[in-house]
């Protein structure tokens, strides 16, 4: 059975959660509202779900914003679902379906696999299947919040990218590099001889 693990180079949770909130800024609706394609599960990834009190935080979970969703084609073998491809999707450490009568985990009988009769039991009222990463250990915890770090540092560089000109940033970047080799006196030579060369003829 296929399994995931997360490292420093996997997005976390909560960076796919931002992506989502800008999706649904830019598209004016969000995943929820859309109707699932056919042959598919829609899957609910509630980032805040209190494991130790097995409960929803009421207040957090009314908010659209605190889930992730997304649509996953069911094993061709029987229709159920691994639930390492949700892992992998967003980046968790675990993860576990949540018993959407009672608020509380649902323990599946076969490690991060859900089967068709074990899904169609667990949907709830929206026809969606609520998941929560139930363990993140202590080395991937330290992993996302190094990744963090470095996003939030990034962060202005990628706001300077996406809203200036490709080709200025291509250039700039081209100056940097002839600075950083030493290679810039080589262009400036080369185009001070043009300059003269042009001058006398």
């Amino acid at each position: 059975m296929l399994s995931f693990r997360p490292t420093l180079l996997t997005k976390t949770p909560q960076e796919h959660l931002r992506d989502q909130w800008q999706a649904q800024a830019n598209e004016g609706c969000s995943k929820a509202a859309t109707k699932v394609p056919e042959g598919h599960i829609r899957v609910k990834l509630y980032i805040d779900f209190d494991n130790e009190t097995a409960k929803l935080d009421e207040d957090f979970a009314g908010m659209s914003g605190a889930t992730l969703i997304d649509d996953f084609k069911p094993e061709p073998d029987g229709g159920g679902l691994n639930l390492a491809r949700v892992m992998r999707k967003w980046g968790m450490a675990s993860c576990m379906a949540i018993d959407p009568r009672r608020d509380v985990p649902f323990q599946s009988r076969y490690e991060n696999h859900l089967s068709s009769l074990a899904i169609a039991t667990l949907l709830d009222t929206e026809g969606m299947l609520r998941v929560f990463e139930p363990v993140v250990p202590p080395e991937i915890l330290r992993a996302r919040q190094r990744r963090m770090q470095v996003v939030r540092r990034l962060d202005p560089v990628v706001r300077v990218w996406r809203s200036c000109d490709k080709r200025d940033v291509a250039n700039a970047l081209c100056f940097v590099y002839l600075v950083y080799t030493g290679r810039i006196w080589n262009y400036v030579d080369m185009v001070l001889n043009l300059g003269m060369r042009l001058s006398e003829g």
